[in-house]
């Protein structure tokens, strides 16, 4: 319809932003809003608290793992040791008696040193 087919009268309008209804239900749908997203930014702190706190009792259980693991390495590291001592001994005595056992029977043995005696 045009203007010109309504009549030469004055043409109301309506403004939607003047009207005292549409606006209490304007600001009642903004508090609604509100509401609804302050409640979801609640329930996603409280899941990334709950998250937070699972992984936090997680990296509890895998330090005391990890402690646990490292006593272990350092207990077998310190066995290697008194192997490799051990070893090194039986070396020392392997080489003595190969020796002894090159040197000709009538040759006296040489004095014993004061290491060799502890």
């Amino acid at each position: 319809m045009s203007s010109e087919a309504a009549g030469p009268g004055p043409r109301l309008v309506y403004d939607a932003a003047s009207d005292p209804s549409r606006s209490v239900t304007t600001e009642q749908r903004r508090s609604w809003l509100a509401l609804v997203l302050l409640a979801v930014a609640l329930v996603l702190a409280l899941v990334q608290w709950q998250r937070a706190d699972r992984l936090a009792i997680r990296v509890g259980e895998l330090e005391g793992a990890l402690a646990r693991s490292q006593a272990e390495v350092a207990a077998r590291r310190a066995q290697l040791d008194a192997i490799r001592s051990s070893v090194a001994d039986v070396r020392e005595r392997v080489e003595g008696l190969a020796a002894l056992a090159g040197r000709e029977p009538n040759v006296p043995a040489p004095p014993a040193s004061n290491d060799a005696a502890h």
